[in-house]
């Protein structure tokens, strides 16, 4: 793994950081930086901090297991001060400061699920995403709600463009939807609504009103939001 790292105004130093400097797996899954300058990685092992000297590796709290506790690793959210970590059957782990480790939060009544996505939206949202299904669990309150998925299909990203109003990906294609009522509702857009076939990652900027498609087969589009067309990647 490599860093870039400040040097002086015309210049800059990388700093490469692997096992041997104390990284628990060179697999890792999500990188977040919290407020203090800290570095912290979801690995294959679980999480790891690296302060800028040495990487302190975490346990989880409910590590009965590790095989079945660290392998389902897969996202790490940060909000202001906070993090969490959500596995793929839909645990979900929060880091306390006060006792410098981190603790589950939640964990689904069904451990069979399977989840293929999750997202943290800017209402303090963790969205659990199945074929079938999303849990939200509000990081404020603990409240739990559960949403039909209407989108027949694996959610595989998503980004939020404004309050209740999210571009979500699926592996068939893309879609634009507003949750109302507690239920989820597709709005059509007919440019979006042709792009078929697996979508990898959605990167929504807000200055330029543009939306960003990676695809696996097709390359990268763009869907610019003032004037509704579909960039390709030559256009971008």
């Amino acid at each position: 793994m490599f860093f870039l790292l400040p040097f002086i105004a015309m210049g800059q130093t990388y700093k490469y950081i692997g096992i041997e400097d104390g990284l628990s797996n060179r697999r890792i899954f999500n990188i977040q930086k919290d407020s203090k300058g800290y570095m912290w990685f979801l690995t294959n092992e679980g999480m790891d901090r690296y302060n800028g000297k040495e990487i302190k590796h975490y346990k989880l709290a409910d590590e009965e297991n590790k095989r079945n506790a660290q392998n389902h690793l897969t996202w790490l959210f940060r909000e202001k001060e906070n993090l969490w970590i959500v596995g793929k059957t839909g645990k979900i782990f929060e880091y306390h400061h006060q006792f410098d480790r981190f603790i589950p939060t939640y964990k689904p009544a069904n451990l069979s699920l399977s989840i293929s996505y999750s997202y943290l939206d800017n209402r303090g949202n963790i969205w659990l995403c199945d074929k079938d299904s999303i849990i939200l669990y509000n990081t404020q309150s603990d409240q739990i709600s559960r949403i039909y998925n209407p989108l027949s299909s694996n959610i595989t990203s998503m980004v939020q463009s404004y309050n209740s109003h999210f571009f979500i990906a699926t592996e068939k294609g893309i879609r634009y939807c507003c949750i109302n009522d507690n239920e989820l509702q597709p709005i059509p857009i007919p440019p979006l609504d042709e792009i078929k076939g697996q979508i990898s990652e959605l990167y929504y900027h807000r200055v330029l009103k543009r939306l960003f498609i990676g695809t696996f087969e097709k390359g990268i589009f763009a869907y610019d939001l003032p004037t509704r067309q579909i960039l390709h990647s030559k256009q971008i």
